[in-house]
């Protein structure tokens, strides 16, 4: 073996231990949220602030109250308005600001698919899933698509709604 590809196979090693340990966080994430159920104030929050302006836009009261549950902790109070983890460091003026680009990120995700979000918005499994399929994706950092549709899927938040 040459330096160069013994270099090669460490820097493939460190970003492997990266990616696992970014997961095993992730996963740590979900177990705690999971243990948690979500509290009044989270619930009222949701209720009169988020999914009011989500209907607005069509999306699905599964979709959006499971993501923000994902995205943000549960996090009622951000002041970056960044309910969805749209891009890192973005920041947005109010909750509909969010809302809009996160709406607009879904339906052409969706259309890229060849598909309409407003045809297939009744099934949120259905939206969920176009979501993640194929190169183009929601959670498109993710080598593993399939586990963010688990994680989505297995939410407090998705079952609630």
């Amino acid at each position: 073996m040459s330096r160069n590809q013994g270099q090669i196979i460490t820097q493939l090693n460190k970003k492997l231990t990266a990616k696992e340990d970014e997961v095993s966080e992730l996963r740590q994430q979900f177990d705690e949220l999971m243990k948690n159920p979500i509290t009044f104030k989270q619930r009222h929050f949701l209720e009169t602030q988020l999914l009011p302006i989500t209907r607005k836009y069509g999306i699905p009261d599964k979709l959006a109250a499971a993501q923000w549950a994902i995205e943000t902790g549960r996090n009622t109070n951000r002041a970056d308005n960044n309910y969805f983890g749209i891009g890192p460091g973005w920041k947005f003026t109010s909750i509909e600001e969010n809302v809009k680009v996160y709406a607009r990120s879904l339906k052409t995700i969706i259309a890229r698919k060849g598909l309409d979000f407003d045809e297939i918005k009744h099934d949120p499994y259905l939206v969920l899933v176009k979501l993640q399929e194929g190169n183009y994706r929601y959670e498109g950092h993710s080598d593993k698509p399939l586990e963010y549709i688990e994680l989505v899927s297995g939410m407090n938040e998705w079952r609630i709604y």
